[in-house]
């Protein structure tokens, strides 16, 4: 939003605050990746924005199925349109409902918000629309778990989407499905070429299957395998081809700060199993973002004081990060700082640390602050703790802590920081002053 003084600032505009909602799932600031829960003690912001337009919030919900990791924030929408909106809006929820909820769970989900919204009309004239539905698909499901026998394990390899293969390739791995010289995984390698899965879970799906053990929480047992070596060369040709099926964001500009005070200590771990210290897994997530976004991504790397560098980030998660510079301390700040002296004029921010240590004389929201005042009043920050903590101003309506990582990670990204062509109509190269070019550091 621009103001009287020609700087742009982030707009207080209640369909943005839908669109980060159903995003997020949640109207704070905070994000966990891998848990499909909602905030929704207090929903007046999407509450707000369904009395203003319930049909235009309900075509929020819909049209946003690309860039929603879950479906459950879309179904509180549909929930709350149905409830607070009028008549059109809530023809508008009958006639989108069958897109979205399109399994008994989630039809369950989204009648469970029509009675969390306290509105006892509502949920019977929900239970009227959609109640026959409900139990007819459940006693269909019913019906057919009972007669239908379960396959055997090895037809399972033909039997799943090439997808859910592999997700599911450890689990194979550790029942004996897959083996090294077995038929069943002759025919796995051959299906996983058909996956459609982003580079960033194929990434993690590859990590973690090298790694031969799993432990998703505490007290759950320890999950052993032995990685079959022709299932994780097949993984590593579906990674690289799945280039070729994301399309870059047009427009936007992103600078990647990656924590280069995480090198040798901390573990990182995805669906239990270890992938790789904060620092490994920081730039191989930097190096997907600079390959698909091409020269709309730049990366740099923060420690403490005033090193911060322009790198090049591995295009492989096999090849090894090397570099001639070590940093003892993170001062997150220097980064923002590092872009206002060079007049960077970023879209957004992806900050990819190990635990978000503060080390320098200046927190990093006071630096954030003032790139905004002198450079980008818009700009964006995703602050991805990829060791779970979290140092950035939870007040910060432009700011979002994600814990952890997680495959929606790319997915988050590109729907919280958007690109603004209306600021610069013309070529949206990255402006830098002159001779205010970044140094680069090369793998040494």
């Amino acid at each position: 939003m621009r103001d009287d003084t020609g700087r742009y600032g982030l707009a207080d505009d209640p369909w943005i605050r839908l669109q980060d909602f159903l995003l997020l799932g949640t109207t704070g600031g905070a994000y966990v990746p891998g848990r499909d829960r909602l905030t929704t003690d207090d929903p007046r912001e999407v509450i707000d924005a369904v009395r203003t337009d319930g049909v235009r919030a309900v075509m929020f919900a819909v049209e946003s199925g690309a860039a929603r990791p879950a479906i459950r924030p879309a179904l509180f929408v549909l929930a709350a349109a149905y409830v607070h909106g009028d008549r059109g809006a809530r023809q508008a929820v009958r006639d989108a409902l069958p897109r979205l909820a399109r399994t008994i769970d989630r039809l369950d989900d989204f009648i469970g918000f029509v009675e969390s919204l306290g509105a006892p009309t509502a949920v019977t004239e929900a239970w009227a629309d959609f109640g026959p539905r409900l139990l007819h698909d459940e006693n269909h499901r019913n019906t057919e778990q009972a007669r239908e026998p379960a396959a055997p394990p090895d037809d399972l390899v033909d039997s799943m989407a090439p997808d859910t293969l592999v997700r599911n390739l450890a689990h194979l791995t550790r029942h004996g499905v897959l083996t090294a010289k077995g038929d069943a995984t002759r025919r796995a390698v051959a299906r996983l070429a058909d996956t459609r899965l982003h580079p960033c879970e194929l990434y993690l799906v590859l990590r973690a299957y090298q790694s031969g053990r799993a432990q998703k929480y505490w007290r759950d047992p320890v999950h052993d395998w032995t990685p079959v070596p022709a299932l994780v060369d097949a993984l590593d040709e579906a990674y690289e081809s799945s280039f070729g099926r994301v399309e870059p964001v047009p427009g936007r500009r992103l600078l990647i700060v990656v924590d280069g005070s995480s090198r040798d200590f901390g573990d990182v771990h995805w669906e239990g199993s270890r992938i790789g210290t904060p620092y490994a897994v920081a730039n191989v997530l930097a190096g997907i973002f600079r390959r698909i976004e091409g020269h709309g991504v730049r990366v740099v790397e923060a420690g403490s004081g005033f090193a911060t560098c322009e790198v090049d980030p591995p295009a492989n998660p096999r090849e090894a990060v090397r570099r001639s510079f070590y940093f003892e301390r993170l001062d997150l700040a220097h980064a923002f700082a590092w872009a206002r002296e060079k007049d960077l004029d970023a879209d957004g921010f992806l900050i990819l640390t190990g635990h978000g240590t503060w080390a320098g004389q200046r927190h990093l929201s006071m630096a954030l602050a003032s790139y905004r005042h002198m450079v980008n009043g818009s700009a964006r920050v995703v602050m991805a703790s990829l060791a779970a903590d979290t140092v950035t101003d939870p007040g910060d309506p432009g700011v979002l802590n994600a814990a952890g990582v997680d495959a929606s990670l790319p997915t988050l990204v590109n729907g919280y920081v958007h690109a603004f062509p209306e600021r610069f109509p013309g070529d949206r190269a990255w402006k830098s002053r002159p001779g205010g070019s970044a140094p680069t550091a090369s793998p040494g």
